[in-house]
């Protein structure tokens, strides 16, 4: 399905069960084919949409102006085009950031869920940039990428520099971040116990799940994290 921003920007979202709503930003991988899907639809609306510029939503031209406020935008038109207007978010690796930048800048979300990245680290975000850069200093080896790189590169970019500057104090009181105990990826920079350290900081309650890596975390073993986390963050709060 289609939603069609303020903007004029066309956002690829597909939307599955009923009751409490949650928004899952799926910009490269499938919130269906990853599992989150039949996961959270026995208890919950569950909203899958890809951001401008990712899988089936409106792909900038290389040289478009990238603009933070557009995931914004993005979430809240799927949202709306659903008849949703509360919601709780939840990213993973790449759109663990997504989240949490749409729950400290929507009124509209009630509780943030961000996996496998140490989303309040702005260094993790120019770090994960300059990897990027670096892969793709070639161009992207595969033509049939679900997302345009240039969008990749410049949101990790701006994520660094507004977080720099982020009043974390504003996002919503729910808030989890969860990361597998073999994840290399939450584990970058400054290992997980401080990374943990700092997440708990800013007020996350933090999960880890034993024996998963950053992959099995994200996909095929997302039974007991959405299992853990709806337990804790997501409960009926708000009747629709």
């Amino acid at each position: 399905m289609i939603a069609t921003t303020p903007s004029g920007t066309n956002v690829e979202f597909n939307r599955a069960g009923a009751g409490p709503a949650v928004v899952v930003i799926a910009a490269n991988f499938s919130a269906s084919d990853a599992g989150y899907m039949d996961a959270l639809t026995p208890r919950f609306t569950v909203v899958e949409v890809s951001p401008r510029g990712y899988r089936g939503s409106f792909r900038p031209s290389e040289d478009a102006e990238f603009r933070l406020e557009d995931l914004r935008e993005d979430v809240e038109a799927a949202a709306d085009a659903c008849e949703i207007q509360r919601f709780s978010v939840w990213g993973y690796s790449l759109t663990a950031g997504m989240a949490l930048y749409v729950a400290r800048t929507s009124s509209r979300v009630d509780a943030v869920v961000a996996g496998g990245f140490p989303v309040v680290t702005p260094l993790a975000y120019q770090m994960t940039a300059a990897y990027f850069r670096n892969v793709w200093a070639a161009g992207p080896g595969d033509p049939d990428l679900p997302f345009r790189p240039a969008t990749v590169l410049r949101y990790y970019e701006a994520m660094a520099e507004w977080l720099a500057n982020a009043d974390l104090s504003h996002l919503p009181a729910r808030r989890i971040a969860y990361f597998g105990t073999k994840d290399s990826v939450l584990g970058m920079l400054d290992g997980f116990e401080d990374n943990v350290k700092r997440l708990r900081s800013h007020g996350f309650t933090v999960r880890a799940f034993d024996g998963l890596d950053h992959d099995a975390c994200a996909g095929n073993r997302v039974e007991p994290v959405v299992a853990v986390v709806g337990e804790i963050v997501l409960p009926p709060v708000h009747p629709r």
